[in-house]
């Protein structure tokens, strides 16, 4: 047997052995490639799913946001602006689920579980989007409604504040015109009330006058009988005390004629007994 051909059915052998291995190796590399691109699916997938669940974690919070400020007409405005960016958390949404649906891609089990959620979540959201339109179109309308209203209430309230305004002033001028009628009635009472015044004064003043034109009078009429009682006295001729006693009867003191006192023409007169001639002696 030739050596050469000995060692060359060796090397063949060898060569053999070595193919089979470097297959063998090939083969289980291809596996464990396969079995870590299956692995890194699933949880870019699991990756995707948790994306999607919160964003619409947020997505349910706005809802829970403007349904709460529907409450009144007057948040219309707030809840514009929570939609708008409600519709962007959607828009979100809708990235999110278009990448976990690429990733499920050939995973028909999950694909379909993937767009039933969407399908439902989709739903709610369009739903939810037309019935807050809804709203906004009816708060706006409402509220114009109760500016309209305002504005009619305002120009009428205007037009009866005129009319008040009107009427108070006829009132003022018609509470004007009494007082000065009264003032004038007041002011002629003072005025006659000064004249009667002034007449009483002068009443009072003429009796004063007379009463004191007759007290003058009399005592004029008591100086003159006065002075006619010492004129009588002294032109009495003396007598002598014996001739004027009267046996029986003793007088002291001086002796005063009778005198006579009469009206006569609205004045008073004195006589004596011995020069009387008035007619009352």
């Amino acid at each position: 047997m030739d050596p050469l051909e000995g060692v060359g059915s060796c090397n063949e052998q060898m060569e053999s052995d070595s193919l089979e291995s470097a297959d063998a190796a090939l083969a289980d590399s291809v596996t464990r490639h396969r079995q870590r691109t299956e692995k890194g699916k699933a949880y870019i997938a699991h990756l995707r799913w948790t994306d999607c669940q919160t964003v619409d974690k947020r997505i349910q919070r706005q809802i829970m946001e403007i349904v709460s400020s529907t409450a009144t007409e007057e948040n219309v405005d707030v809840v514009e602006r929570n939609l708008t960016a409600f519709r962007a958390t959607v828009e979100e949404l809708t990235r999110s689920v278009a990448a976990l649906l690429d990733d499920l891609e050939g995973d028909g089990e999950q694909l379909k579980v993937a767009n039933d959620w969407y399908s439902k979540k989709s739903k709610q959201i369009s739903d939810f989007i037309e019935k807050t339109v809804r709203w906004i179109l009816s708060a706006k309308k409402v509220i114009k409604d109760n500016l309209e209203v305002r504005s009619h209430a305002g120009s009428r309230r205007t037009h009866a504040s005129h009319r008040s305004h009107a009427s108070w002033r006829s009132s003022i001028t018609t509470s004007r015109a009494k007082e000065k009628a009264k003032a004038a009635e007041l002011m002629e009472k003072v005025a006659m009330l000064e004249q009667r015044q002034e007449l009483e004064k002068k009443a009072e003043r003429l009796h004063l006058e007379e009463q004191l034109a007759v007290v003058q009078v009399r005592e004029c009429v008591f100086a003159e009988i006065e002075n006619g009682i010492k004129e009588d006295l002294s032109n009495q001729p003396e007598l002598p005390s014996e001739a004027l006693r009267t046996p029986g009867l003793s007088l002291s003191g001086p002796f005063f004629p009778l005198v006579y006192l009469h009206h006569s023409k609205g004045s008073v007169e004195h006589c004596s007994e011995r020069e009387c001639h008035c007619g009352l002696t």
